[in-house]
C-alpha cells in the first residue's frame, strides 16, 4: 500500500523551511516531471502518426493517460507542448554529437564523417524523429522555424567538427557556415526520403558518403 510521507513547515529560528512531501517515495517534484515526460512521449507518438493537424489536447491527454489539470500545469497550449516535443528532440541530438565529439579522432574528413553517421543514425533509431521533420513544409510557419532549428543545429554541429580538424578553409570560415546550412537542409531532406524508401537502392553508406563529401568540399576546396 502507497503511503503518504507529509511534514508541516519546520522553523528554525526565524527561518521557515518547507519540506516536500513525498508519495510512495517520489516527490510532487519529481510526479511533475514523469506527467510531464508522459505528456511529451505521448504527443510524440501522435505527430509521428497523424502529424499537427490532428494533435489536440484531449487526445494528448487521453494518450498519455493524464487529466486536463496536469496538462495544464505543464503547457500552456498545443502549440507549446509541440515546441517541447521539439526542443526535447533537438537537445537529445545535440547530446549525440557532443558524445562522438568526444570520442572521434583524426582530420575534418574523420571529423564530418563521424558527425553524418550520428545524424543518420539518431533518425533511423527512433523513426518518429523523421516525421517531426517531415512536417516541416506545408506553409505553416511554427513548423517551417522548428525544422529550421533543426537545421541550425546539423549545420553547427558540422562547421565545429570541420574547424577542429584543423585544416585551412581557403573559402573562408563564412563561407563554410553558409554552405553547410545549405547542405544540413537538404541532408535532412534526403535523410527523409531515404528512411521512407523513396530514393530507391541508395544504400546508408552511399548517402553518408555523399553529404560528407559535400561537407568536405565546401570547407577544404579553393576557388
Amino acid at each position: 500500500m502507497a503511503t503518504w510521507v507529509v511534514n508541516t513547515p519546520a522553523k528554525i529560528g526565524d527561518v521557515v523551511v518547507k519540506v516536500d512531501r513525498s508519495y510512495a517515495g517520489e516527490t510532487a517534484d519529481a510526479r511533475r516531471e514523469r506527467r510531464r515526460a508522459q505528456l511529451l512521449e505521448a504527443a510524440f507518438d501522435l505527430l509521428a502518426e497523424s502529424g499537427r493537424d490532428r494533435l489536440s489536447k484531449r487526445r494528448v491527454i487521453a494518450a498519455a493517460n493524464l487529466n486536463d489539470r496536469y496538462f495544464n500545469e505543464n503547457f500552456a497550449s498545443v502549440d507549446e507542448l509541440m515546441e517541447a516535443v521539439y526542443g526535447w528532440q533537438l537537445g537529445e541530438l545535440a547530446a549525440h554529437y557532443a558524445t562522438v565529439s568526444a570520442s572521434v579522432r583524426g582530420g575534418m574528413r574523420e571529423r564530418i564523417q563521424a558527425n553524418v553517421q550520428a545524424t543518420m543514425s539518431f533518425l533511423v533509431d527512433d523513426p518518429r524523429r523523421v516525421a517531426l521533420l517531415s512536417m516541416g513544409h506545408g506553409g505553416d510557419e511554427s513548423l517551417t522555424e522548428l525544422r529550421q532549428q533543426a537545421a541550425f543545429l546539423v549545420a553547427t554541429a558540422m562547421v565545429s567538427e570541420a574547424i577542429k580538424g584543423e585544416l585551412p578553409l581557403p573559402r573562408g570560415h563564412r563561407h563554410l557556415e553558409l554552405s553547410t546550412l545549405l547542405i544540413a537542409n537538404g541532408a535532412i531532406e534526403l535523410v527523409t526520403l531515404w528512411v521512407g524508401g523513396r530514393l530507391g537502392a541508395i544504400t546508408a553508406d552511399e548517402l553518408q558518403e555523399t553529404l560528407v563529401n559535400l561537407i568536405v568540399d565546401a570547407g577544404s576546396v579553393a576557388n
